[in-house]
């Protein structure tokens, strides 16, 4: 053989020699592809009970809002039911209008003892006329009765 064609077996058998490398390159081997398997197996299982939790939790968490709404829109009534019941069954006084009359009352019952007070009661109740009241004992009580 000549030089010329045992170099053209040699171009054969390295162009053989690259197309298999290439062909064959992208080739896993089988343990290697049985274990990527196995692995990708175990991912998928894990995340479809991910997706079950998730779904779960997304269950969970609307039941939730709808109980803490439903506890909200309660806790509304039940304070429109208190602020009517408020308003309705405890009269309040108009501050404004009787004010003078609180700042008196803290004047005439500054320092008294409560046998005191009980004195400037009934000197503002008859206006220190005491002729028109009658005072009675009853059940061991001074009380006041008007005489008309």
């Amino acid at each position: 053989m000549g030089t010329g064609e045992c170099r053209k077996q040699l171009l054969i058998a390295i162009k053989t020699l690259l197309n298999t490398e290439f062909a064959y390159g992208k080739v896993e081997l089988r343990e290697d592809y049985d274990k990527l398997k196995i692995e990708c197996d175990i991912l998928k299982t894990e995340n479809n009970l991910l997706k079950i939790n998730f779904e779960d939790l997304i269950d969970n968490c609307k039941i939730l809002i709808r109980q803490t709404t439903d506890i909200l829109v309660e806790r509304n009534d039940y304070y429109s039911e208190w602020q009517y019941a408020k308003n309705i069954l405890t009269p309040r006084p108009d501050w404004d209008k009787c004010s003078h009359i609180v700042t008196y009352w803290q004047n005439l019952s500054t320092g008294k003892t409560s046998e005191q007070l009980v004195d400037v009661l009934i000197n503002e109740i008859t206006q220190e006329n005491t002729e028109e009241y009658l005072s009675m004992i009853i059940n061991n009580k001074n009380v006041f009765i008007k005489v008309l």
